[in-house]
């Protein structure tokens, strides 16, 4: 268990015993999928569009018929299924393929393979942050906690974190608990997360995070 000491700057800092590896959040399933998961997703219709190459729909259909780390073991298949993900959650689709895609980018977070958050940065960036970002902006319960969960997890486990990207996942965060506050519960996993990294306190500071935090706990 992650222990905390305490910090004169308004937020709790990890203490050194802390673990040095971070798992992804664990995200409760999406309603859309049932018991054996999701009902099969049409990728002809993607792949007839333009939408993704007919490498992107193969490797997509792979991961659906081959346990995950099948496809993740593979340098160049690892590479091609994170970016269909990531292109498919930019289509403007139903909820049930975005449940889908970040269920899918949640469960690549979780495996044992080493290194696959390197899969999701390119040019010192997060692949595909603006779209996580609109997923974290929707009026979706399950989407707002998945992609902010997401996104909070990948911004603070790289060694080049995306510091604009971080301080739009904050002040969003934030946007939200002003507006509605009852999505407290669909973002405090992810807040969490941020504010246990440095760049993350003090950005949660320069954005008021302690007086929009105290307004909870004095409500």
């Amino acid at each position: 268990m992650t222990s905390f000491t305490s910090n004169t700057r308004g937020f709790p800092a990890p203490s050194s015993s802390s673990p040095t590896k971070v798992s992804c959040p664990t995200v409760p399933p999406s309603p859309y999928a049932s018991s054996t998961g999701f009902s099969e997703i049409n990728w002809d219709i993607f792949s007839r569009s333009g939408t993704l190459s007919p490498s992107e729909t193969r490797i997509l259909r792979m991961a659906e018929t081959n346990p995950l780390t099948y496809v993740l073991v593979d340098p160049g298949d690892s590479v091609v299924y994170v970016n269909a993900l990531v292109k498919t959650l930019g289509i403007e689709s139903s909820n049930e393929v975005r449940h889908y895609v970040l269920s899918r980018v949640l469960e690549v977070l979780s495996c044992e393979v080493k290194g696959v958050e390197k899969l999701f940065w390119e040019g010192g960036e997060v692949k595909g942050s603006s779209i996580l970002l609109r997923c974290v902006q929707s009026s979706d319960g399950w989407s707002v906690k998945a992609s902010s969960c997401i996104l909070s997890h990948l911004l603070t486990t790289s060694s080049a974190p995306s510091t604009p990207a971080l301080q739009e996942l904050i002040k969003t965060i934030f946007t939200i608990l002003s507006n509605e506050p009852s999505m407290l519960p669909r973002v405090i996993t992810a807040l969490t997360v941020v504010v246990k990294g440095e760049d993350g306190r003090k950005e949660c500071l320069e954005q008021g995070g302690v007086g929009c935090l105290g307004r909870f706990l004095r409500g």
